[in-house]
């Protein structure tokens, strides 16, 4: 598991690419359970006291998201005549993006405690999620044996059907 980490941090730091990824659907389906479930507990650790988390919505939402990325990835991958390279493709992005969660956390854990003065922790936020479009631009570029400017497209056109998602989704948040 701690080889698995180190990986992905790897990977998350740009050292490695996707092809240093073992292929297995078994690690490509944990990751994505796991991670269903860490943003399960994240959005319900985010939320505020008094306000009311729809469960379903977030489901459906999560679902969603994972099917429109992962669905599009494999997509990309298959038309560049890398099928072969999928299962590594999506298990790096979703490793980076565990990478870049457990570095979130403390950010999660100090939100609510902070009261107004947010400032900081929301850059930092930021900060983490321009770090995993780096990564993902990065991951692209390696499985498709592509140029970063197209990479960077590939990843930003993703990253904006995500925030279509919850435009669509959490109107009162977006």
């Amino acid at each position: 598991m701690l080889t698995l980490i180190k990986l992905f941090f790897s990977i998350a730091i740009l050292g490695k690419g996707p092809q240093d990824v073992p292929y297995s659907r078994f690690l490509f389906v944990a990751l994505l359970v796991v991670l269903f479930i860490a943003d399960l507990i994240t959005n319900k650790m985010l939320v505020s006291a008094g306000e009311q988390l729809d469960m379903q919505k977030l489901i459906l939402f999560l679902l969603l998201a994972n099917i429109i990325v992962y669905g599009l990835t494999y997509l990309l991958v298959y038309l560049h005549g890398f099928a072969n390279r999928a299962i590594q493709t999506m298990t790096a992005l979703l490793g980076v993006e565990l990478i870049i969660m457990l570095a979130q956390l403390p950010i999660f854990i100090l939100l609510p405690l902070m009261g107004q003065n947010k400032g900081i922790l929301i850059l930092l936020y930021y900060i983490t999620i321009g770090w995993e479009l780096v990564a993902n631009v990065h991951i692209y570029r390696n499985a498709l044996g592509i140029s970063a400017v197209r990479a960077a497209l590939i990843t930003m056109v993703l990253f904006s059907l995500q925030i279509l998602l919850v435009v669509k989704f959490f109107p009162e948040s977006a």
